[in-house]
């Protein structure tokens, strides 16, 4: 569906394109062959600047800044930040950057930023750039192109990674958890939204129903209660929240549950310069809020109020309170939030604000008192209290002394600190409850199955004033970047142990542990301290801070500064931050008066009881079960608890490192996904980057530090096929592709470490099974020389076009020159020819001769014999059509009678395929019902190991009782050492002997039995063991707990494989369910029954693949059972001599971490079993076939370049016998001419009487033929001509050499670049085929030019006056050129006009027939009459014959010799036909001078359209 929808939606797709990816500007080559770096300014916009690099031994560097001074440093990875080709210009992934540095990384988000593009890859991250205007990338259609898609198959997005995380929520049958971070104003809400939005769409209903509109309008509310407008950003959420997207088994949405945590419940009472308190106090005063509800609640406007008019900030730009209140209450309306209830928020929120009007004053320094009560009446009115109560709870609150209340009066300070500390203790609640309503409405944990967490808190906060607040967020950070970096490194390290490149595990996990120790760690972390000073009465800031420098000054993470006494400083992995311990110990506390806490309670507002009810703040050290039962996590406040000793006091540190707990060990348990949003500027402006800001927060939101240990590692990876296809050409010799690319990679690095070692080091590299990696900085070294080997070719590319522009232009320049000359013979003929006198007197005279059109009766036989050739064509067609109807008919006739034999035999082969499928069908059954036999048999015997795995924990138990009893024997710990490590060694040999043992399936029960006979002598040496170690159990308690819970792991593990193998036993009843589907509709569909076979083959393929796994699954427990059981007694003693077994323990611990992997990696094989079995099976076929059609794909090319040489070179051929065809037929048409005459020079031999008149009209004949021979004469002119041509022939085939042999250094040059290779071979083809058929042309040219002067020759030798005008022609035209496309074009003209002329000579035949005839019968009559026509018609040839004479020096007429030839001819007939009328048809003498003044027109007629032309 949305692969229709972006086929069919173009804007879509220009809409994806324009905002999402990146415009590369083409093919890029560096400028020049210097080394760029960069280097930090002092310039307050650019932190970094490009330098030259003018000196590089490997140890120091010199760079060249743009002030022109040179500065040295040593080469080290901190000082030398290389600059990246522009080939890594605007990559979506920052970690295919060559060169992985915070100037690098910098570069390419600003790319990004520029061209639109806010979202990018980071490795595992997804760095979001707040764009500060509105983009359509989160329309609908956006939504259809990332759903299903993966990840490096789109451009970089949120929706991606949500994408993502839900497929891997269903295949992996995991929970996911996506964590966004970021300064405020950076988008962390936004982003938060724009992911429920994506996975409501794509697990939402498909029309949307209640359920979708509550997910997508919950979070306006919590907006309106926890968003304010800060300097930063004008919706800033003021807390931080995990929400847990619910999904059922089959991955629909079903609900949400949401944690808040640390809201800022001190914007209640106070807001800093230029910010706003929380959305809904200026809402509820806006005018959307009913008048008469305003005067219920006693509310005016924000400036009325003093919680709201500090800073004289109502409004916020671009944001409608009214608009937004409305859609709260629409909110509210979807999430079923009744009006009581809503009434009740409007009056905690009005109380609130009316408290913050008290009228405090001081009665005397010790005792406060208020100046009027009309705003405590109002408020306690809204609360449902007293008025005296909240009075006197406010300014003499009681205190407990001993077993008496006593009453204490409080100033103005303390008195307006109580009254914050209630507004404060009432918002912070009522969020709360909000927040807990929201998850009653949405959650449904009934229906869940897997969730998505969805985290949006603040990233690392580093301010000029750091306090208690910025303390615990800065821990969470730290808390989160260990996560990170585990989670990452971890799956890293991974990747390298999948490709089997040499690599030493690195556990980078622990890196912030140090740091985040010294925080949380008891019982002398800073948080534990903060606790412990809390409860002291007499402490205060100044004696905690003592404290903490008492205890931490020597550690590596904590540092006192060197003026201000009451702060200290911690060095985070973001950096160094100083802390203000100002009213640290106050915040801790959170303190409420018990007289006010009271007071609430007692409420007659049902809803303020509720908010103080005890219920409502979450506990997160509840159980697993009553986790799941939490619906909210806290904020920052303070509650109290009963305990088993009775009242406990907690704390807001206390409090929130539960929470952080909780998060943490949500997030542990599913698989992360990391979003970083970034705030571009502070000034809110869209397309401006402030590089310092920026890259501050790169470093806090870990982007720099996951870099900084990415170097450490292999980040630049490329799969072998694709390496060999861009770097081939760095070799010479190498092609983009081959059988073996492993090799030949490995051949082209060892090419490019000999040639270029300064620049390539094998110490870089390493190849892997599928891909080769790169140190950081290497791949951008190969590929600079990529670029330097490109600019040569592009060179020698750029020769070659030129020169080819120069010959288009020289050859466009020579044509121009012909045509000029052309043009001017044309003009001076003219002018020679206007000035004759015959030429005048012929345009006096011709008005004057009356004419008989002759031309239109030839165009009306011609019309004749047009009409004659349609009306036989239309016979033709219909003869043709009834012909093809019949043949048409014949071939379905013979179809049919094939189809239906075919038809028969399937019918026949059907029938046989059905009873063997269900013989196969029978078969599969009974071997279905086997496998469904030992997958029970399984089950039993892993009931019996359960069953072991309990007893052995009982007797575990024991044995720690026994242990316990007998601490007193500690000193036999040293003597016992000898002793037990010998005895853990025996163990380790038993443990290999029985993996060994396990590997073999037949024997399974008997390894089985041998295993627990083993283990019960184990344990019972080791309990004898036991006796002598029993002092060491105190010691190695925190052991002993870590294997226990490794045990659980590995129960859970199994309980896990159960589970497995109870979905596998559900896939065997659908596998019989799907055999009798297929068996009752075999008769209807035997092709599907194929496929049930086939089906069925493939499943009983997977549960004996499934049913090994299992087999292996459960020797892996038992062998973990032992070792675990065996852990348990070894590892008492490993703290206390650690020194001298670290070998053994690393031993032990890896083959713990082997296990691990072993269980994971079977849970991961058993939940996509199908698929994996099927790669596995597949991978060396697809190789094979990959090869096999590359082998295949070249033999095609190679056969279609062949033959598509062979048919041109059958063209060529076809050509030039056509071309032979043209000259042969001219020669018979010449030859028919010849045959003509004399059939007119003998007809009037059967005159009889009246041959001397023949004679006389043979003699002007003669004459005729003269001229005749004379156009002929002027033809072989023209043919000396072509030797000219063929001359220059000659030299436009030595320009196709040229060009051939530049094509074929282009084409050398080329080689190696694939798409340059075939355009050189069309191009060099196109060459070779013009070339071919110019040689071919110029031949049949050669060949027509030495027919005509054979002819012309034997002509000439009869006729020496001719030969004087040949003469004359030849010497005009020397200066005659005409190309080989000029001579075609005659050629065609002249077959043109032979085939016209051919028309009429049949046509004259046919006349001279008939009236050859009527001749004999009046010649007698007629003699003297042809006489006098004789003699009239020698004078009107005399007159011709000079006319011309004289029209033969026209240039045009040698331009068209051939024409001239063929004109000649016709007028020769027409003049014969014309005396034949004459002597025939006319006796007056009129009549004959008639007909000769009409030849005679028709003569010079003729000449003057020669030239005209």
């Amino acid at each position: 569906m949305a692969a229709q929808r972006r086929r069919k939606g173009g804007e879509v797709e220009s809409d994806y394109i324009k905002y999402l990816k990146y415009k590369n500007t083409g093919f890029q080559v560096s400028a020049s062959d210097k080394t760029l770096a960069w280097w930090p300014t002092k310039d307050a916009d650019r932190a970094f600047c490009h330098v030259e690099v003018t000196k590089d031994d490997g140890k120091n560097f010199t760079v060249r800044l743009e002030n022109g001074e040179e500065k040295s440093q040593p080469k080290n990875e901190k000082n030398f930040l290389g600059v990246n080709p522009p080939k890594f210009d605007g990559v979506e992934d920052m970690g295919e950057l060559g060169y992985l540095n915070e100037p690098a990384v910098l570069h390419n988000l600003k790319k990004r930023y520029d061209a639109d593009l806010f979202h990018t890859y980071s490795g595992l991250f997804l760095v979001v750039v707040n764009p500060y205007k509105r983009l359509p990338v989160y329309t609908p259609e956006i939504i259809d192109i990332y759903r299903g898609r993966q990840r490096d198959k789109v451009a970089p997005h949120i929706f991606a990674i949500s994408d993502a995380a839900y497929r891997a929520m269903l295949n992996t049958r995991q929970n996911q958890s996506m964590l966004i971070t970021g300064e405020s104003g950076a988008g962390k809400t936004e982003n938060t939204k724009k992911v429920i939005q994506y996975l409501t769409a794509i697990a939402g209903r498909a029309e949307g129903g209640l359920l979708e509109q509550q997910l997508l309008e919950f979070n306006p509310i919590l907006e309106a209660f926890g968003n304010a407008k800060t300097t930063k950003n004008n919706n800033s959420s003021r807390f931080g929240k995990f929400i847990e997207l619910q999904f059922n088994a089959g991955g629909q949405i079903t609900g949400a549950n949401t944690f808040i945590y640390l809201l800022e419940k001190s914007r209640v009472t106070a807001q800093g310069a230029g910010e706003r308190n929380f959305h809904i106090f200026y809402q509820i005063l806006s005018k959307a809020m009913p008048e008469e509800l305003k005067q219920k609640l006693k509310l005016t406007k924000p400036e009325d109020y003093f919680f709201l008019n500090q800073n004289a900030c109502y409004t916020v730009d671009d944001m409608d309170d009214a608009k937004e209140f409305d859609h709260m209450l629409k909110a509210f309306d979807i999430l079923n939030i009744n009006e009581e209830e809503r009434l009740a928020i409007f009056q905690t929120i009005s109380a609130i604000l009316h408290l913050g009007n008290l009228p405090f004053i001081d009665v005397n320094s010790e005792t406060a008192g208020l100046k009027d009560e009309v705003e405590l009446n109002i408020a306690a009115e809204l609360l449902g209290v007293s008025a005296a109560g909240l009075k006197a709870g406010l300014l003499s609150p009681r205190i407990k002394a001993g077993n008496e209340w006593v009453t204490r009066a409080l100033n103005k300070p303390k008195a307006m600190a109580s009254r914050d500390a209630l507004c404060k203790a009432l918002f912070g609640r009522l969020f709360l409850w909000i927040v807990q309503k929201i998850n009653r409405i949405l959650s449904h944990k009934d229906k869940t199955a897997l969730w998505i967490g969805v985290l949006d808190i603040s990233g690392f906060e580093i301010f000029q004033h750091n306090s208690f607040e910025q303390l615990c967020i800065n821990y969470t950070n730290e808390k989160l970047q260990q996560f990170f970096n585990h989670h990452m490194f971890t799956l890293e390290q991974q990747e390298y142990e999948r490709e089997k490149i040499d690599w030493t595990f690195v556990d980078y996990g622990m890196d912030s542990q140090d740091c985040i120790d010294l925080i949380e760690k008891k019982p002398m972390g800073i948080l534990p301290l903060l606790d412990e000073q809390t409860v002291f009465p007499d402490a205060d800031d100044t004696s905690f801070t003592k404290k903490l420098f008492q205890t931490h000054e020597n550690h590596r993470n904590f540092r006192r500064p060197r003026f201000d006494a009451n702060n200290f400083k911690i060095v985070h992995y973001a950096g160094e931050v100083e802390y203000q311990t100002s009213a640290w110990l106050e915040k801790n506390r959170d303190p409420l008066e018990d007289d006010l806490s009271n007071l609430c309670k007692k409420s007659s507002v049902r809803f303020v009881t509720g908010l103080f009810d005890e219920d409502l703040m979450p506990s997160f050290k509840a159980a697993p079960a009553e986790e799941e039962k939490a619906a909210a996590g806290g904020s920052r406040n303070r509650s109290t608890g009963r305990g088993k000793g009775g009242a406990q006091f907690i704390t807001v540190a206390f409090q929130y490192k539960e929470q952080l707990a909780h998060l943490m060990s949500m997030l542990s348990s599913t698989a992360p996904h990391f979003i970083r949003c970034i705030i571009p500027n502070l000034g809110k402006k869209p397309g401006v980057v402030s590089d310092q800001l920026v890259l501050d927060q790169l470093k806090c939101n870990g982007v720099l530090e996951g870099i900084r240990i990415a170097r450490k590692g292999w980040p630049n990876r490329l799969k072998y096929d694709e390496f060999l296809k861009r770097y081939f050409l760095l070799k010479p010799g190498a092609t983009p592709t081959s059988p073996s690319t492993k090799d030949a990679v490995k051949d082209l690095i060892e090419h490019l470490i000999a040639k270029e070692p300064t620049k390539v080091n094998k110490d870089e590299v390493r190849f892997g099974v599928t891909k080769i990696f790169f140190r950081s900085g290497q791949l951008a070294a190969i590929e600079e020389l990529r670029e330097q080997a490109i600019s040569k070719m592009v060179v020698s590319i750029q020769a070659g076009a030129r020169a080819f522009l120069a010959r288009r232009m020289y050859d466009k320049m020579r044509e121009q020159t012909v045509s000029a000359k052309i043009l001017q013979r044309n003009i001076r003929a003219w002018l020679e020819l206007k000035n004759w006198a015959w030429y005048q007197l012929y345009v006096k005279a011709r008005p004057l001769i009356s004419q008989r059109n002759f031309q239109k009766e030839i165009d009306d036989l011609k019309k004749q014999v047009k009409d004659l050739e349609k009306e036989l064509a239309a016979l033709k067609d219909a003869n043709a059509k009834l012909d093809k109807e019949k043949q048409l008919a014949e071939e379905d006739a013979d179809k049919l009678e094939k189809d239906l034999a075919a038809l028969k035999l399937k019918i026949l082969d059907l029938e046989g395929e059905k009873a063997d499928l269900e013989e196969d069908n029978a078969l599969l059954q009974k071997k279905v019902a086997g496998l469904e036999e030992e997958l029970q048999e399984e089950t039993s015997a892993s009931n019996d190991i359960l069953e072991q795995k309990r007893k052995l924990e009982a007797e575990k138990g024991e044995l720690k009782a026994s242990l316990e009893e007998e601490e007193r024997n500690r000193k036999a710990l040293q003597e016992a050492k000898t002793k037990v490590e010998s005895e853990r060694n025996e163990l380790q040999d038993k443990y290999e002997d029985e993996a060994a043992a396990h590997d073999s399936l037949k024997k399974k029960e008997e390894d089985l039995s041998r295993e627990l006979r083993e283990t019960k002598d184990a344990l019972a040496d080791a309990e004898n063991i036991s006796e002598t170690l029993r002092s060491k159990l105190k010691n190695t308690e925190r052991g002993a707990d870590d294997v226990r819970n490794e045990l659980d792991d590995v129960t859970a593990t199994k309980l896990q494989l159960e589970k497995t193998k109870k979905s596998l036993e559900e896939e065997l009843a659908q596998t019989r369910a799907q055999l009798e589907e297929e068996k009752s509709g075999k008769e209807a569909a035997s092709s599907k029954a194929k496929q049930l076979g086939q089906q069925l083959e493939d499943a009983r393929s997977e549960v004996d693949s499934l049913k090994s796994k299992l087999s292996a699954a459960e020797k892996s427990l038992k062998t973990a059972k032992d070792q675990n059981r065996d852990l348990d007694e070894q590892l008492e003693d490993e703290r206390t001599v650690r020194a001298n077994v670290d070998k053994q323990k690393k031993a032990l611990e890896a083959k713990l971490t082997e296990l691990e992997d072993q269980v994971t990696a079977l849970d991961g094989q058993k939940n996509a079993a199908a698929a994996q079995a099927k790669t596995l099976k597949t991978q060396v076929d697809e190789t094979k076939r990959r090869l096999e059609e590359a082998e295949a794909s070249a033999a095609r090319l190679e056969k279609e370049r062949k033959n598509a040489l062979d048919e041109v070179a059958q063209l060529t051929a076809d050509l030039d016998a056509e071309r032979d065809s043209g000259a042969q037929q001219r020669r018979k048409l010449n030859t028919r001419i010849s045959e003509l005459q004399s059939e007119l020079e003998n007809a009037p031999k059967t005159g009889g009487a009246s041959s001397e008149e023949v004679k006389r009209l043979e003699g002007e004949l003669e004459r005729l033929e003269e001229e005749l021979l004379t156009a002929q004469e002027a033809r072989a002119a023209a043919e000396k001509n072509l030797d000219k041509a063929n001359l220059e022939l000659e030299e436009l085939r030595q320009e196709a050499d040229d060009a051939a042999r530049d094509n074929d250094k282009l084409v050398k040059d080329n080689r190696k670049l694939k798409a340059d290779l075939d355009e050189a071979r069309i191009q060099l083809e196109e060459e070779q085929d013009a070339k071919s058929h110019a040689d071919s042309s110029s031949r049949r040219l050669l060949a027509e030019i030495e027919e005509l002067k054979k002819r012309v020759a034997k002509e000439t030798s009869d006729k020496q006056k001719a030969q004087d005008q040949k003469a004359n022609y030849q010497r005009e035209n020397e200066s005659l050129k005409a190309d080989r496309d000029s001579i075609e074009r005659r050629n065609r003209d002249a077959e043109r006009q032979v085939r016209d002329l051919r028309a009429q000579l049949d046509d004259a035949l046919s006349r001279l027939d008939s009236e050859k005839r009527a001749k004999e019968k009046s010649v007698e009559a007629n003699r003297e009459l042809k006489k006098v026509v004789l003699d009239r018609e020698r004078q009107s040839l005399e007159s011709l014959s000079k006319f011309n004479s004289a029209l033969e020096s026209d240039k045009q007429i040698l331009e068209d010799e051939i024409g001239d030839l063929h004109e000649k001819n016709k007028q020769l007939q027409a003049k014969i036909a014309q005396l034949q009328d004459e002597i025939d048809g006319t006796p007056s003498s009129r009549g004959g001078s008639t007909r000769g003044a009409s030849a005679r027109g028709a003569s010079v007629r003729a000449g003057s359209a020669r030239a005209e032309e």
